[in-house]
């Protein structure tokens, strides 16, 4: 968007420079210490005839919200003349601007793209939005920067990007910008900060692979309790802080009585940034967190590194293997191959369900809230056959059933076999009593829905991840249920028919537990057997829209929610998707886009 038209022209003396490239030394100040102030990023006139227009003039005109109200609400006719008769500690306006940051400061541009490296890779280029207001008016003097100080109730250390099980993986929140509208002296408001908290982040990323919780104030302020470098930002207007994106800052209190305005924007990157200790060519960004790995082998051997590369194997190799009929794939392949293949399978979805159970078992204590969130993961992560307007004959019973898991959750849309399989599987990494129960149709004495049946020591649970009534008990049939969860009877129905899933009483009464094994991965490492099938057999020629689509699939699995959200939406624009496709397609691009992924790998 154009500068609005009554704003004048940038300084001169800023961009006539032909580069604003940050020097060596400046990228290894930032490496070194977690951050870096770019100074003059813009001039202190233009910053205040923008502040008069906003707030005064009203042109255009913003609106104002209180940061602090749980929905954000619309603060209506606030003074922000009269800051004295506030009753709020900080207001968030949106401006009505937004400017282009390479025009508008080319000196910062020249900052961001020296840290992040390629600038086809920031997908965020604007600034001016939105402007933070600090309006936490506290008597002077301005206590000193210590431990009571800095830790008060009101002090919340953060990242920008919090989440609940943060990896090193998939991350694109490459820099914080903290950026001065209005000059900021000590004791004015100015944000605090500290490098070392980047160090300390690091760490806590590198000791688990199953990611940690960074929400919330306390993981912040336990965090900030070990950093000794605490400093409060202050400048004149147009100055600029720029933080890693894995460094901490929090508000600060204001004992000036005047305004402080301040934006915070986050620079992002369009593909994740990469980690890796043996990234050929990492930017100052990404060294920044290599340089503080204590074990950067330890890192390169991860499961999930190793888990994503042989899936990628496995996709370039026999992309027809995925197919929901696979008769070629098997005709084609000779049987030294395919049994290689079958091994990969079993690998494959062993460690994607050990790895979410981990998690699980580590964040949940109790029987029920883990059952429910194994059932929310899988039906999360699998589309039935219904939602896909597909009719699939994949049976439990078939002698490669169990083997062929992985090939099920990387198609995505199963049918209820294939379903409550998966969650069997996953469930059978956390409690010693899971078993495939087959409900029988009274009235044919056939089969009539497959659903999952739990022991604990606390009691046991039907769990079905393909009906909408997701866990219950059925009171015929003997032993304690599960402390608070519903019974048959008490479940929903839509007219005279049960919800899918939930079948007539006596189909449970005769049903049956089927004997189904649950695999277990062999001793040879999943990276062998990647190694040995990479390039063994040519792969057959499939439809863009399959292969691209399956690429969406490895992005959804390994929890990339906005690059999975992206990668959908590319197939149901690139191609003339039609059918079962389509279907599936909408219906992940959907979840993908309400935030409903559950876990990370």
């Amino acid at each position: 968007m154009a500068a609005h038209p009554t704003i004048p022209s940038i300084d001169a003396s800023l961009s006539s420079e032909s580069s604003f490239a940050l020097s060596e030394e400046r990228k290894r100040e930032f490496i070194e210490n977690g951050y870096l102030i770019v100074r003059d990023c813009f001039s202190p006139e233009l910053a205040k005839q923008l502040v008069r227009q906003t707030t005064i003039e009203k042109d255009p005109p913003p609106s104002y919200r209180d940061v602090d109200a749980q929905h954000r609400a619309d603060v209506g006719e606030l003074d922000l003349r009269e800051p004295e008769t506030w009753s709020i500690a900080r207001v968030y306006i949106d401006t009505g601007r937004s400017f282009d940051i390479e025009e508008f400061s080319p000196k910062l541009w020249g900052a961001i793209v020296s840290l992040v490296g390629d600038p086809e890779n920031i997908s965020r280029r604007t600034m001016g939005e939105q402007w933070i207001l600090n309006g936490d008016f506290r008597p002077p003097p301005c206590p000193p920067l210590e431990v009571d100080t800095v830790y008060a109730g009101s002090q919340q250390w953060h990242i920008d990007e919090p989440g609940q099980y943060m990896t090193f993986e998939n991350r694109r929140d490459a820099l914080a910008l903290l950026i001065l509208w209005t000059d900021v002296e000590s004791g004015g408001a100015g944000t605090l900060y500290t490098g070392q908290s980047l160090t300390h982040i690091v760490g806590q990323l590198e000791e688990t692979e199953q990611g940690i919780d960074s929400r919330g104030d306390e993981w912040g302020k336990s965090i900030a309790r070990q950093c000794s470098d605490i400093a409060e930002f202050t400048g004149k207007a147009g100055d600029v802080l720029i933080t890693h994106g894995f460094s901490l800052h929090a508000p600060h209190s204001n004992y000036s009585y005047r305004v402080r305005y301040l934006e915070n924007p986050m620079i992002r990157t369009a593909d994740p940034l990469d980690y890796r200790p043996d990234n050929p060519s990492p930017s100052p960004v990404e060294t920044a967190v290599i340089s503080r790995l204590v074990n950067p082998e330890a890192m390169i051997r991860s499961r999930r590194r190793s888990f994503a590369e042989c899936a990628r194997v496995l996709l370039a190799n026999h992309p027809d293997y995925f197919l929901p009929k696979r008769e070629q794939w098997n005709e084609r392949v000779d049987a030294t191959v395919r049994a290689r293949v079958l091994d990969l399978d079993v690998a494959l979805s062993m460690s994607w369900v050990s790895r979410l159970a981990d998690q699980i078992a580590e964040r949940l204590a109790d029987d029920v809230s883990r059952l429910r969130r194994c059932i929310s993961i899988v039906g999360e992560v699998l589309v039935n056959q219904l939602a896909s307007h597909a009719h699939l004959a994949e049976q439990v019973g078939e002698a490669d059933f169990p083997q062929t898991n992985w090939s099920r959750l990387f198609r995505g849309f199963v049918n209820c076999e294939g379903q409550n399989y998966t969650l069997a599987l996953l469930l059978s990494q956390m409690f010693e009593q899971v078993e495939i129960f087959n409900t029988i149709d009274p009235a044919t004495g056939r089969g009539d829905h497959l659903l999952v049946r739990v022991t604990t020591e606390q009691g046991w649970a039907f769990a079905d991840a393909w009906s909408p009534n997701t866990l219950y008990y059925v009171a015929d049939l003997g032993g304690t249920p599960l402390a608070g969860i519903p019974e048959y009877a008490d479940l929903e129905f839509q007219g005279d028919q049960p919800k899918i899933g939930c079948v007539a009483r006596e189909a449970y009464q005769g049903g049956s537990v089927l004997d189904v094994a649950f695999p277990q991965p062999g001793e040879e490492n999943v990276a062998d057997i990647a190694a040995q099938l990479d390039g063994a057999t040519q792969p057959i020629a499939l439809s863009p829209v399959w292969t691209d689509y399956l690429d969406a699939r490895l992005k959804h699995l390994m929890g990339d929610r906005i690059a999975t959200q992206l990668a959908y939406s590319n197939v149901l624009r690139d191609h003339a998707v039609g059918g079962v496709t389509a279907d599936v397609c909408r219906v992940f691009e959907e979840r993908t886009a309400s935030g409903t992924i559950l876990a990370r790998l």
